[in-house]
């Protein structure tokens, strides 16, 4: 139920709205979003949770649209970054495409960034 509301809130806001919703998720604020009471970014952070919990959370992180902003308050990136060398194959390549798809988020901003500033 919470996640059909999440996904319907974040389809129905402007981003600076998704982009509240993506920070809620990633904090302390919402206790249950994993259904074990950790937020995606405290068990991908914690070396004792198990490989599926993982997978589960970088698997729920990859269907969420963050902006930069998100990402830079987040600090997600940092731990996501960390399992691109983790020992389990599945969670390295959800991993490596996340990061991938946050670095696009950058240089999407990077590129209006320098496209205003010629302006």
């Amino acid at each position: 139920m919470i996640k059909s509301a999440i996904m319907v809130a974040a389809s129905d806001h402007p981003q600076n709205k998704r982009d509240m919703i993506a920070q809620t998720l990633f904090s302390c604020d919402l206790i249950k979003c994993t259904g074990d009471g950790n937020p995606p970014q405290r068990i991908l952070d914690d070396k004792s949770v198990s490989e599926s919990v993982v997978l589960g959370s970088l698997k729920r992180l990859l269907n969420i649209r963050v902006s930069l902003k998100t990402l830079e308050a987040t600090g997600i990136g940092r731990s996501v970054r960390v399992l691109q060398k983790h020992g389990s194959k599945d969670v390295r390549q959800i991993a490596w495409a996340l990061v991938k798809k946050w670095k696009g988020v950058v240089d999407e901003y990077i590129k209006e960034f320098e496209y205003r500033k010629k302006d």
